[in-house]
């Protein structure tokens, strides 16, 4: 059986950003925020990281090189400690 969008998303999610931070942020997620963390992992991390062409390794320098340039700090540093 395939694994669910937001299963794969969860996975791509953790290996990106590491275990403990994505932990975090989906436990912590309350009524308000549960479905945007919801639509988050199941968007970006599934039908977006989890496409075929590019490797992970690749686009994690695509998103710190975006950051750098958009000057995002906050999100920049978190990708690139990641």
């Amino acid at each position: 059986m395939s694994k669910s969008r937001f299963e794969r998303g969860l996975e791509i999610r953790k290996k990106v950003l590491g275990e403990s931070h994505v932990s975090n942020l989906v436990d912590k997620a309350d009524e308000f925020t549960r479905d945007f963390q919801r639509f988050v992992t199941e968007t970006c991390w599934n039908d977006v990281w989890g496409r075929d062409g590019i490797s992970v390794q690749r686009r994690c320098l695509n998103q710190v090189c975006i950051m750098a340039a958009l000057n995002r700090t906050e999100e920049f540093e978190i990708h690139f400690r990641a």
